[in-house]
């Protein structure tokens, strides 16, 4: 179990809920996980991550660093849209460029 707490609202803009979205969407379709398997591994709600691969919510904080470790991406493709490096990381980026 990784996730820390259920999601508020947040303020997080549509944009970033957007590629948080794809990410979440592309990488369980990758893997053939159900909703319910990545739920409990992560360690939240179906729910909870439901609404993060819909864009509906966006994680906690905290819980950022945990979801890029778990999916396998550094956690400015959240941000970054589109192969965009992050001119702070260090980490390569996968997919387009």
């Amino acid at each position: 179990m990784i996730g820390k707490r259920k999601t508020p609202a947040g303020p997080a803009s549509n944009s970033t809920r957007v590629l948080l979205a794809r990410h979440l969407r592309e990488w369980r379709k990758l893997r053939g996980f159900t909703l319910k398997k990545v739920a409990v591994e992560f360690g939240v709600s179906e729910a909870t991550w439901s609404r993060w691969k819909k864009g509906t919510r966006f994680p906690l904080p905290e819980n950022i660093r945990l979801l890029a470790e778990f999916i396998g991406v550094p956690m400015c493709s959240f941000f970054y849209p589109d192969g965009q490096s992050c001119p702070a990381c260090p980490l390569p980026r996968q997919g387009k460029r």
